[in-house]
């Protein structure tokens, strides 16, 4: 006696997978192009276009940094003060060190070179495009002068190499420590609680 099965037909079987995955994507394209949480993080996305300065939004959100009308600012991310400005000059690594150790800025006089990690936390690409742009935050930094693109960290690599960071290539690299960069002093800050604009 011969016993026959029922299979069942492999395009059917494929047909709700195929109405699943299309939903799926369709969810997806929704999600992705709306004002909807981005997923995994608290803020919501934002429109970073245009100026920070007239999107009250945006500068509400991002603002970070607290200018003390002195000539220096406060990171609230890191709590670092640094100063606004960078000298019009090259310095070798050395001179960088000495330059950072003489200065008085703010009423201060414990400024120091940062090293690259806190060099790094200055990088802004908001209103970064590369060739000739800057990547710094405008609302809180003077825009600095060539020499100031390229500055100098306390991060040693050998004997005769130090990094530095190129705020137009927003990345950093090992220079020559004879090499003439800019620097941008830091200090440890006294903490500083944000204000509402």
């Amino acid at each position: 006696m011969h016993r026959f099965r029922l299979y069942s037909n492999p395009i059917m079987r494929l047909k709700p997978n195929i109405i699943y995955l299309g939903v799926g994507l369709l969810l997806f394209i929704l999600c992705s192009t709306g004002d909807s949480p981005v997923f995994g993080q608290d803020n919501p996305r934002l429109d970073t276009s245009g100026s920070t300065a007239s999107n009250s939004r945006i500068r509400k959100r991002i603002q970070y940094c607290v200018d003390h009308q002195d000539g220096t600012v406060t990171d609230m991310r890191t709590q670092l003060m640094w100063a606004q400005e960078v000298p019009d000059t090259g310095f070798t690594q050395a001179q960088a060190l000495e330059y950072c150790r003489n200065l008085t800025l703010g009423g201060h006089n414990d400024w120091r070179l940062p090293s690259l990690e806190e060099l790094e936390t200055l990088i802004d690409t908001r209103n970064w495009y590369g060739e000739g742009t800057v990547a710094l935050d405008k609302d809180c930094f003077k825009l600095p002068p060539r020499t100031g693109w390229q500055c100098w960290s306390a991060t040693l690599s050998g004997d005769d190499q130090a990094f530095d960071l190129d705020f137009v290539l927003a990345e950093s690299q090992k220079s020559n420590i004879s090499e003439k960069h800019g620097v941008r002093a830091v200090r440890t800050g006294d903490p500083v609680k944000p204000t509402e604009e």
